[in-house]
């Protein structure tokens, strides 16, 4: 099945330019996406690579964020989509990707020399592509996230990082599983970080 690619070059280009980068703190990341709650209804575990940019503020910092995320269908799902076609059909391919805006509110718990936990939200706009039947559509819904996450410097200007995050995609869920009110998960992120103080 083809898949559809998307490209947030934009935040990328402006976050790779050298003056900007050394405003605040560039990361990609990349990682697991698990699906939560009523999520496992109908998708596997994926994955969410994206990238990330905060700035710096007394205490705590403030930035935006995007990338993809990709879903299967599980087969649980699938075999329910092929059933209920009239005629019924084999199991039917099916495929969530997405892409988001993000503003992100990151908190320091604490700061050492080297390493900073910390807390984090955000919320902003996904804008989806889902497949089945043989047809793609299109869905734009807001989406929220909370979490932790821990940062630590390897090197003047670089570290490493990770990130453990609950995402909701408000209103949104597939066709005939309309009673599951959001599509959630539970992404795992590795991040490589540049720039910062």
């Amino acid at each position: 099945m083809t898949r559809p690619t998307f490209a947030p070059t934009a935040l990328v280009v402006l976050c790779l330019s050298s003056g900007f980068a050394q405003a605040g703190v560039l990361a990609i990341y990349g990682g697991p996406a698990f699906p939560a709650g009523y999520s496992n209804d109908f998708l596997s575990p994926g994955f969410d690579v994206g990238i990330t940019y905060d700035w710096f503020l007394d205490h705590a910092m403030v930035g935006l964020e995007t990338g993809y995320s990709s879903w299967e269908g599980t087969d649980k799902y699938e075999a329910h989509l092929g059933a209920i076609n009239n005629p019924p059909l084999p199991p039917v391919d099916y495929w969530l990707g997405g892409v988001p805006i993000m503003f992100r509110l990151k908190v320091p718990l604490m700061s050492g020399d080297r390493t900073t936990p910390y807390l984090i939200g955000g919320a902003g706009l996904w804008r989806f592509k889902d497949s089945g039947y043989g047809a793609i559509d299109v869905h734009t819904e807001p989406g929220v996230q909370v979490g932790a996450g821990l940062d630590h410097s390897i090197a003047k200007g670089m570290g490493l990082g990770v990130e453990c995050l609950y995402r909701a995609i408000v209103g949104y869920v597939p066709l005939y599983l309309r009673d599951a009110g959001s599509t959630q998960c539970v992404t795992l992120r590795v991040r490589l970080l540049h720039g910062g103080r």
